[in-house]
């Protein structure tokens, strides 16, 4: 007869079941890639990568869309929030049959806060070869201009 070691707080495998536990967990979100993936049984969007820069006088928000038609893009600000959403649509070729396609189609949409200091009178869009580039001024009444000394008694 054999001893079987037991652990003494139950703990045999544990570590074979945070080790899948973990591997699930992380594998569940999307990639890092041009086009990202949100999937469920109810929908299916795309989320296109973006880029945030700060320059003296504006923010700069650039969204990859590749594919996307200037028509298909919609741009809206509400409650400090820049939405940015559209279609990517499916490309209809009358004397193909398709065998494989591991293209993406459908809605996307991003959703990024914006700091209370931009101006959302003034603000600038343009589409070039699959890149947006959002420039949202800054409101000059509004953003500090040196840092205010005080003195702690």
């Amino acid at each position: 007869m054999s001893l079987i070691r037991r652990h003494p707080l139950g703990l045999e495998g544990f570590s074979d079941r945070m080790g899948r536990l973990l591997s699930e967990f992380f594998t569940s979100f999307p990639s890092f890639d041009t086009w990202n993936w949100v999937s469920n049984e109810d929908t299916t969007a795309l989320i296109p990568s973006i880029e945030i820069s700060e320059r003296k006088d504006a923010y700069v928000v650039r969204v990859e869309l590749p594919g996307v038609k200037r028509d298909d893009i919609d741009i809206s600000i509400l409650d400090d929030v820049l939405k940015v959403k559209g279609e990517l649509k499916v490309e209809k070729i009358t004397d193909e049959e398709c065998h494989c396609s591991e293209r993406g189609y459908g809605g996307y949409f991003r959703a990024i806060p914006l700091p209370s200091s931009v101006d959302t009178a003034k603000i600038e869009a343009k589409y070039t070869d699959g890149l947006l580039e959002i420039v949202l001024f800054k409101n000059a009444a509004l953003t500090v201009k040196e840092a205010t000394k005080i003195k702690v008694a």
